[in-house]
């Protein structure tokens, strides 16, 4: 789980960054997945939504069977399965995780299955901090996991002090000297998420419709 932290380092800082605009990355990932599928959606619906489910049973199926995980892990929103994740040794394993997170969460975005924008990108911006943590084991994993929380909610919901102040209350186990952490995984991600909305032209308003009068 999420352990208390005497103190920040500059590597902590630097790794977090990198953590920040990976997870960013990830949860754009799914976005860009979840507007293509949802253009197939508006031409198929029901190709669109049995495509996604067969997409996402398959990648289930594939880290229940290739890398022991709960069956939770992939299909729902992820809040109830962080622990195990954070307490996940292997970092093929997370890497898969994230991935297959990432692709189950843009399909059910586009494909027409319910659901909140937050635990899933939580748990994406969770694995991203896991799997550097594992293959940098020197920097403290709560700090990247504080980290990797705020800037994939800040990529999703553009919406940088609640996402900042989730990532603090996720991670309070971690202590309230973290926060510059949840400061900086925030501004990085809602940075991307402006630049991925210009570059894609999802930043233009739908006009309003015409008045009836």
């Amino acid at each position: 789980g999420i352990t208390a932290v005497d103190q920040l380092t500059f590597a902590d800082l630097g790794v977090g960054v990198v953590v920040a605009l990976v997870a960013g990355i990830a949860v754009l990932l799914s976005r860009t997945i979840g507007y293509a599928t949802l253009r197939v959606s508006k031409k198929r619906p029901v190709v669109a939504i049995t495509g996604a489910a067969l997409i996402i049973g398959a990648l289930t199926a594939v880290s229940m069977i290739a890398f022991d995980q709960p069956y939770d892990v992939v299909p729902f929103s992820g809040e109830t399965a962080m622990p195990a994740l954070i307490a996940e040794t292997s970092a093929v394993a997370v890497i898969f995780i994230a991935l297959a997170k990432a692709v189950a969460y843009g399909v059910s975005l586009g494909g027409g299955y319910r659901g909140g924008p937050i635990f899933p990108s939580t748990f994406i911006g969770v694995a991203v901090a896991v799997c550097i943590g594992l293959l940098l084991p020197s920097v403290s994993m709560s700090a990247l996991v504080v980290t990797g929380i705020a800037a994939a909610c800040a990529a999703m919901l553009k919406l940088p002090f609640s996402s900042g102040l989730l990532a603090v209350v996720l991670g309070a186990g971690a202590g309230l000297i973290v926060t510059p952490m949840a400061i900086i995984g925030a501004i990085i991600g809602v940075l991307m998420r402006l630049a991925y909305d210009k570059a894609t032209g999802h930043d233009v308003p739908t006009p309003a419709p015409a008045s009836a009068s």
